[in-house]
């Protein structure tokens, strides 16, 4: 079966125009997000919880990393969904691939995770894991849940997988491919102390979509990976 964008239309220059645009959102958000948020909190729309402050930040990284991988696939190189690797997979190879991938990336992350925690006692936090902090109930959790199980890998698997991949497997070949953008998966996280677990995600992610042609098995893994994450944080935080 022919890999979905094997002949995609677009190149480094959306690759990079796209992260800019997430970049500069996350950037200005520092000074339109304040009172966005004041004012659906004025207008009884929010709570202006920590957890409400994150949902909308991420609304605003959602909508911009989407909308731009539309934008430049669809609108701007006349390409289509299927290239993006939006495609009909068989039911089993969703769960063979999805399923066992994220199970496979889940306790691989983890088991680094672990011993990256062991190395390095003080390590950061992550902001979902701040967020999670603060949570104070159920419903704010399973708020935070669907939007790191659900909606998070959607919009990452679309750009890093249906829309950077591609770029990088046709310039270098698939192997190095894989690779080359496992690693730039990592390094547009902005974490340094996880670089190294997050770009090896981004390699697994990567052979999926390349075993599976689809990107629906990719966002079911990404989606396994981080939402069985979210949970440990959340019971862990509970004690």
């Amino acid at each position: 079966m022919k890999f979905p964008g094997e002949n995609a239309r677009w190149g480094f220059g959306e690759v990079f125009s796209i992260l800019l645009l997430i970049i500069g959102a996350g950037i200005t958000y520092g000074y339109w997000g304040p009172p966005l948020v004041a004012y659906l909190v004025y207008h009884q729309v929010i709570a202006g919880t920590l957890t409400d402050e994150f949902v909308i930040g991420y609304i605003v990284q959602f909508s911009v990393t989407v909308g731009g991988v539309l934008f430049f696939a669809l609108l701007v190189r006349r390409d289509s969904l299927r290239s993006l690797g939006l495609r009909k997979v068989l039911p089993r190879d969703v769960f063979n691939w999805g399923v066992g991938g994220g199970v496979f990336l889940f306790i691989t992350i983890l088991v680094m995770g672990a011993l990256l925690e062991h190395l390095v006692p003080e390590l950061p936090p992550q902001p979902f894991e701040q967020v999670l902090k603060g949570v104070t109930d159920l419903r704010e959790f399973l708020v935070l849940l669907v939007l790191v199980s659900v909606f998070a890998p959607l919009a990452e698997e679309m750009y890093f997988r249906g829309f950077v991949y591609p770029v990088f497997r046709q310039r270098v070949g698939v192997t190095a491919g894989i690779i080359l953008s496992g690693l730039f998966f990592g390094v547009a996280h902005w974490d340094l102390w996880r670089l190294v677990p997050l770009a090896l995600g981004g390699v697994g992610l990567a052979v999926i979509y390349e075993k599976s042609r689809s990107l629906y098995p990719c966002w079911l893994a990404h989606g396994l990976w981080n939402g069985a994450m979210g949970i440990i944080y959340y019971l862990a935080y509970l004690r």
